[in-house]
């Protein structure tokens, strides 16, 4: 304690705990109690705390159980496609549709398998306006290097520029479906049919009257279940066959691409969905004799121009 003196100038310390210059521990520090949720004085705060630990806990094991594959599967829904044929609306919201698939020393037989196979898995909606993807992409990269490879996917799209009928590839996409490796190496997707079990399964799905390009002897059973192609498609089929004859099982020839570079090969092709001025193939189709051929042409006219979403006279304007 500070007290003036009498002339307001000196002073002194009088009373003061520090004048001995030693202070008492128990003035500095004192025991500390930990806070804990558990020793609160109010019962409210103790229960939402663990009431918070409890829900935080909880929630972070939901999250981690979700992520597991396969869990909570039965709660996702499930749609037919009988059930969403109709909703081509949805193909709106996408670019373009991507297959892609590769090989290195796979048999041609696995390749072409795989090539039918990605073709046919394009959905047909009974949409006029959207039927299926605007653009569809499909990506093969052959690691082999293989001329036989390029050779095959050169016939394999000219086929495919004459549009075959979507029936067609869906039943030869399954008709080829299960194929082991070793039978892979003596069959072929375009025999007739194969015999499982002592009896025929139908292979290439043609009917009677154009089946006999495709017989390894004459007078061949063609079994029924198939498809009828314009006469277009036809010849590219059979072109098709006899560049798949041809090759190797391998798709190994000399000389054959460099190894040292990749080779990407591009093409642009129609099936049947656009207007093409520039290639015809793509938008060839024959009819059969008739007395009314001008109105047969209508319909077709008209049938592709739903197709693209314009008017039969814009569609007729263009070709």
């Amino acid at each position: 304690v500070c007290i003036p003196g009498s002339d307001g100038v000196s002073r002194r310390l009088q009373d003061s705990p520090f004048d001995f210059g030693q202070i008492n521990w128990k003035e500095i520090v004192q025991h500390i109690e930990p806070s804990r949720s558990s020793t609160q004085p109010c019962i409210v705060s103790r229960v939402f705390f663990h009431l918070f630990i409890f829900f935080i806990g909880l929630a972070y094991m939901s999250i981690i159980l979700s992520k597991f594959p396969g869990n909570f599967t039965d709660f996702y829904p499930v749609h037919t496609w009988d059930e969403i044929r109709t909703h081509g609306y949805v193909l709106e919201k996408f670019g373009a549709a991507v297959a892609a698939g590769c090989s290195a020393g796979e048999s041609k037989m696995v390749v072409l398998r795989n090539w039918i196979g990605k073709i046919a898995s394009r959905p047909q909606f009974d949409d006029q306006a959207f039927p299926t993807f605007s653009k569809w992409v499909d990506v093969f990269c052959d690691e082999g290097h293989r001329e036989g490879a390029r050779i095959l996917w050169v016939a394999w799209t000219d086929f495919l520029n004459t549009n075959p009928p979507v029936e067609f590839l869906e039943k030869w996409a399954a008709n080829v479906l299960n194929v082991t490796w070793d039978q892979s190496l003596v069959r072929s997707p375009f025999d007739l049919q194969w015999q499982d079990g002592g009896s025929g399964r139908k292979v290439l799905p043609v009917v009677a009257e154009q089946a006999d390009k495709f017989m390894k002897q004459a007078g061949e059973d063609v079994l029924d279940d198939g498809v009828e192609l314009q006469q277009d498609t036809l010849a590219k089929l059979q072109i098709l066959c006899e560049v798949y004859n041809t090759l190797p099982d391998s798709m190994r020839m000399e000389p054959s691409l460099p190894k040292k570079d990749d080779c990407i090969l591009v093409r642009k092709v129609n099936l049947g969905l656009e207007a093409c001025v520039a290639d015809e193939s793509g938008a060839t189709f024959v009819l059969r004799a008739a007395r009314q051929v001008q109105s047969s042409l209508d319909a077709k006219a008209e049938e592709r121009a739903k197709k693209l979403g314009k008017s039969t006279k814009e569609y007729k304007d263009e070709l």
